[in-house]
């Protein structure tokens, strides 16, 4: 089918600031991503504190190579003490370090996220009263003078340019319309 002649601009459902705030922390993949990335520096800073806790392990084995039967299946149990505490305070150092530095990229992000919705919730208010001001004042007050202007031209009170001046400041007027419609819409 052919087009329509006009295309009236979509009202766009605005939920409160801090709703579409919290939407856009939460979905947003680079937010998502630095969000990840502090859980890891987290996990990491949990693991390195459990370096310091001594660990044990339990092994088993089958050995058919002792001829005697009582030695060939084997138990034992494995300490693993910390005993090197500078390098283990060292690499828990460098863990909450990490931490601190994904935590500041992530709050940094939030707040370029906040500035970039609030900046668009102004932009689109903005563009809304644009379009509010050409649709409600200045096309009806261009109409008025392009009539005015071909009453006077057809009187013959006013001579034929100031009926294109006229006619030239709607179209201007419909153009700035238009422009701001589009403003809205993106």
């Amino acid at each position: 089918p052919p087009p329509p002649a006009t295309l009236e601009p979509s009202t766009p459902v605005v939920e409160p600031s801090d709703a579409l705030l919290a939407r856009a922390l939460a979905e947003r993949p680079e937010a998502q991503a630095a969000a990840a990335r502090v859980r890891a520096r987290e996990a990491a800073v949990d693991l390195a504190r459990r370096e310091f806790l001594p660990d044990l392990r339990v092994t088993g084995a089958y050995d058919a190579f002792w001829q005697e039967s009582e030695l060939q299946p084997m138990l034992g149990v494995e300490p693993n003490l910390p005993l090197r505490r500078a390098r283990r305070a060292a690499a828990l150092d460098e863990a909450e370090a990490s931490l601190q530095q994904a935590r500041s990229v992530r709050a940094g992000l939030d707040d370029q996220l906040r500035f970039a919705t609030l900046r668009a919730l102004e932009r689109m208010s903005e563009a809304q009263h644009a379009l509010a001001i050409f649709q409600d004042r200045m096309l009806p007050a261009a109409r008025d003078r392009v009539d005015s202007a071909r009453t006077s031209f057809e009187t013959g009170q006013r001579d034929f340019s100031t009926l294109i001046d006229a006619e030239r400041r709607l179209r201007e007027a419909e153009l700035g319309s238009e422009e701001a419609r589009v403003e809205v819409s993106r």
